[in-house]
């Protein structure tokens, strides 16, 4: 079975608003001034999870956003 692309299967749209999210938590941790390294460290994620949230990956599941 092929594997899927969510990039293709979400309208622009909600596109913008997962890359937008991603973008308000970067500036919110920043903010704050957490590293990506404290951030892992407290969240038990790897660095490319953390990344992906950042960048509104839509393969990430709400339950790392929560």
């Amino acid at each position: 079975m092929a594997k899927c692309d969510l990039h293709n299967m979400l309208f622009s749209k909600q596109r913008k608003i997962l890359v937008h999210l991603g973008e308000d938590f970067l500036l919110a941790m920043k903010q704050r001034g957490f590293t990506k390294k404290l951030l892992c460290e407290r969240t038990d994620f790897d660095h490319k999870t953390v990344n992906k949230v950042f960048a509104g990956d839509p393969g990430i599941t709400i339950g790392t956003y929560l």
